[in-house]
């Protein structure tokens, strides 16, 4: 699935107000270019791996979310996540290593832990000098 599409779903719920929360489906219709099912699929993946929390949904509970399920808002390692993630200098950095050596089929788990590499590389690079 594409990076810069999860990217922006996970950007876009961590905008959520404390308290707010928004059904699936209506998140959904704000990225037109994916469908309910391919939607559900992902915000379930999402879900299993603790970056969003679903209305009373967890464990395998996640795999028959409904468009209608709430989204509550980022959970603990979706909150951790979107800290690597949100900055555009280092996503940049991090789409361009990603294609200058071919590596396509990564998740998104795995491009958090390069962001996240990449970013204390850069703190090591100011602590040195």
């Amino acid at each position: 699935m594409n990076l810069n599409l999860i990217r922006n779903v996970l950007l876009k719920i961590d905008k959520m107000k404390v308290g707010e929360s928004i059904l699936i489906d209506d998140l959904n219709k704000e990225f037109e270019n994916i469908s309910s099912d391919d939607f559900l699929t992902l915000i379930s993946k999402l879900a299993s791996r603790y970056y969003v929390r679903i209305d009373g949904k967890w464990s395998h509970e996640l795999y028959n979310l409904e468009k209608y399920n709430k989204i509550l808002g980022l959970d603990k390692d979706g909150l951790e996540a979107i800290d690597y993630i949100k900055n555009n200098k280092i996503w940049e950095k991090v789409q361009n290593y990603l294609n200058e050596n071919d590596y396509n089929d990564f998740t998104i788990f795995t491009v958090v832990e390069l962001s996240k590499k990449i970013i204390n590389k850069e703190f090591e690079n100011i602590l040195n000098k």
